[in-house]
């Protein structure tokens, strides 16, 4: 992406984080340059991205994400498994409290794999289900705003059932990054499209919550 371009970023309310990524695999899965893609998976993982991928048709590829001798996380596996992946691949990212290994990665660890990820032409699709959660709202967004800002196009779907306690409401919102505002109107048509088809509109009470406490300056200090 040229430096004067400015990302364009598409958000549309979904059905929780759940809806979001299935939301994601299916544009995905319609998109040209992704339909003969793979979703890269760590493992272990939440038990739920495998059966969503595969319903949407895309073909699984599975790497080690946590080692259980250490506790930690397996950078080399993590780093091995995008150096051998094909252009194009997506993989999936959870941006903080990772589920259900809770190992994260360090703000180092996320620039090195974000540059491997640039020179490979890897896609990232991130998961923030659990914002706020970690070391704070700000610090559990580094990776996402991380890859934002070296140009990546990328989608990420976001959760409030955690973090504002909206389980039973199904609040969730998917954002896309493109590279320019022509193709960010493209996408949100086809993304308007697959919502009108699937389930028509996203309930409105937990929403209204969000933005109710979000708007105001003592309801957020509260939250």
């Amino acid at each position: 992406m040229a430096d004067e371009e400015m990302v364009q970023i598409t958000s549309v309310q979904a059905i929780s984080g759940t809806g979001a990524i299935h939301l994601a695999a299916l544009f995905l899965r319609r998109t040209r340059v992704f339909a003969s893609s793979k979703i890269y998976i760590g493992t272990p993982a939440w038990g739920n991205y495998e059966p969503l991928f595969t319903l949407a048709g895309f073909p699984i590829v599975k790497y080690k994400y946590y080692d259980p001798t250490t506790g930690t996380v397996n950078f080399p596996s993590i780093l091995a498994a995008v150096e051998g992946a094909d252009e194009g691949s997506i993989f999936v990212l959870q941006g903080c409290c990772h589920n259900p290994s809770g190992a994260d990665l360090t703000p180092k660890q996320w620039r090195e794999l974000a540059s491997v990820m640039k020179a490979k032409k890897a896609f990232p699709l991130f998961d923030v289900a659990y914002q706020g959660l970690g070391a704070g709202l700000d610090e559990d967004s580094y990776g996402l705003r991380l890859f934002s800002s070296m140009g990546f196009e990328l989608v990420a779907a976001q959760s409030f059932s955690k973090n504002f306690g909206l389980y039973g409401e199904r609040v969730g919102v998917l954002h896309v990054l493109s590279e320019t505002e022509d193709v960010s109107n493209n996408v949100y048509d086809q993304l308007r499209s697959l919502i009108r088809w699937e389930f028509s509109s996203s309930p409105a009470y937990g929403s209204r919550l969000v933005t109710i406490i979000l708007a105001d300056e003592a309801l957020t200090a509260s939250w």
